[in-house]
């Protein structure tokens, strides 16, 4: 197999973050967890070539749900994707969290998993919902072309 070259990565952002890596057609490459911020930051520094774009799952604080003593985890993984971004002049593809039910129809279901182990497979998901609602990718459900 032929190494891919890295063009995009998409995020599912918290106190731990899923990431995962694509090429500019949309194939997958590679994917993990970020268990914290720093190592979110040490991944983002590790990367040897800058990316096209980010594509990262949107965060508003709803207002009726108290948050006194949060910090936010999910805003702080934001920022500093954006800031990364920012600095590498990535495009920054934002998309809201009611994209999850159709995703998880074109990548993998996380129903009935723990929290902490479904951002890596949401982080896949935003992915694969970008390169489809694109028209980058087709995706292929038992044989039918969409």
């Amino acid at each position: 197999m032929a190494n891919k070259e890295l063009a995009y990565i998409s995020f599912d952002p918290g106190k731990a973050t899923g990431w995962a890596k694509w090429d500019v057609v949309g194939d997958f490459i590679d994917m993990g967890t970020a268990w914290d911020h720093d190592q979110l930051c040490e991944m983002l520094e590790d990367l040897l070539l800058k990316p096209l774009g980010f594509i990262y799952e949107s965060f508003s604080l709803d207002p009726d749900t108290p948050q006194g003593g949060s910090d936010m985890p999910a805003s702080v993984a934001i920022g500093i994707i954006k800031a990364h971004g920012h600095f590498n002049r990535c495009e920054m593809i934002k998309q809201p969290s009611s994209i999850k039910e159709t995703a998880e129809k074109w990548g993998v279901s996380t129903k009935g998993m723990s929290h902490d182990k479904t951002h890596v497979l949401d982080a896949y998901n935003h992915g694969i919902y970008y390169f489809v609602s694109q028209g980058i990718k087709e995706i292929d459900l038992r044989g039918v072309k969409l």
